[in-house]
């Protein structure tokens, strides 16, 4: 394998790895960046191969990828971007993806690894026809009813909030994308289930949305115990990027839910 070779569709041999490896674990990727590869080599839509793994679901590509990222020290690039953050041709980053795919493990690997959820795509048509520009990452959780990302999506943003005197400039809840919609305006339009229109509200205190996320211990109707699992997989995230007071309570519901499972 040449480390550089480009096929026809602009990949290279790092982005079919992660593409078409089997069971999603890598096994070849270690090799290919034990070779020097551009973890930035992009193909003919712009996409780099976390990107490609998010699509796939793979996640420990996903993890092999942004801890190789953060070995080399790819934090920013041209343009002020930064590798888990980076951006197809149509603005969508590897979190975008996974949401819109519905890899909730993918989701939770890119939010551990620092990707920004208020990043908006310049275009969407690629993932739902009817978003327009300046989708959110929370605003296809919203369409796709997809609470689990919306709640990963909404604490990952209220854990970055604790303590400090000022939020953040963006607020993911109040995000419009080109329709002027925001994700509550389109979970309403939806007519999503009671809890995920209540958790995109965005007049709720920062503060007030965290204690509601980490009070939902139910999950949403029709769930399985593949869905406890992820829940529980959300909050043992938390409890690993939270080093408050508030983070051990989080820490006692992650085992209370893995008791039920």
């Amino acid at each position: 394998v040449v480390a550089g070779q480009v096929n026809r569709r602009g990949h290279t041999p790092l982005m079919h790895a992660v593409a078409h490896g089997g069971g999603g674990s890598g096994a070849a990727i270690p090799h290919l960046l034990n070779e020097g590869v551009d973890l930035w080599e992009r193909d003919s839509n712009s996409r780099t191969a976390l990107h490609l793994a998010a699509i796939g679901g793979k996640w420990r590509c996903v993890q092999i990828l942004l801890e190789e990222g953060m070995r080399r020290g790819l934090t920013i690039r041209c343009g002020g971007s930064r590798f888990v953050d980076a951006k197809s041709e149509s603005g969508l980053t590897a979190l975008h993806y996974a949401v819109a795919a519905g890899h909730h493990k993918v989701v939770l690997e890119l939010l551990s690894g620092g990707a920004d959820p208020c990043l908006t795509a310049q275009g969407c048509s690629e993932l739902v026809s009817c978003l327009g520009l300046g989708t959110s990452a929370l605003h296809l959780a919203s369409y796709l009813g997809d609470d689990f990302s919306a709640r990963a999506l909404l604490l990952h943003f209220a854990e970055h909030c604790v303590g400090r005197q000022q939020y953040p400039d963006l607020d993911p809840r109040v995000q419009r994308e080109g329709y002027g919609r925001t994700p509550y305006d389109i979970a309403r339009v939806r007519d999503s289930n009671p809890y995920l229109i209540r958790l995109l509200e965005p007049r709720r205190d920062v503060a007030d949305l965290r204690r509601f996320i980490l009070d939902s211990t139910a999950v949403s109707n029709g769930s399985s115990a593949r869905g406890a699992r992820l829940q529980a997989q959300l909050l043992t995230l938390l409890a690993k990027q939270v080093v408050t007071l508030q983070g051990v309570a989080a820490r006692v519901l992650v085992q209370k839910l893995m008791k039920d499972i």
